[in-house]
């Protein structure tokens, strides 16, 4: 049971969703929960996601995330399963 768990850590993710008609530079924009920092050159294409993962790598390997996306990361904060207030901060 700890290895689900641990495995269940580590697929945590969040999904910024552009509803603009163009793209969003995310450069320097930040979401303090969990810790992250967008990169420089970061942006969210026009009616598209990004996702920001614990683990950027192993994500997309263990989901049906479109290699399309564009999976970011890591973060190194924690998801609450009970809910919590996230703010994505430019």
């Amino acid at each position: 049971m700890a290895e689900l768990g641990r495995i269940r850590e580590e697929l945590e993710f969040l999904e910024i969703r552009n509803e603009e008609d163009r793209e969003v530079d995310l450069s320097g924009w930040s979401i303090p929960a969990v810790g992250y920092e967008f990169p420089e050159g970061s942006a969210a294409p026009p009616g598209g996601i990004v996702v920001i993962a614990r683990d950027p790598e192993l994500l997309p390997a263990r989901t049906r995330i479109p290699a399309s996306v564009p999976v970011l990361g890591p973060f190194i904060g924690n998801l609450s399963d009970g809910g919590e207030e996230i703010r994505l901060l430019d």
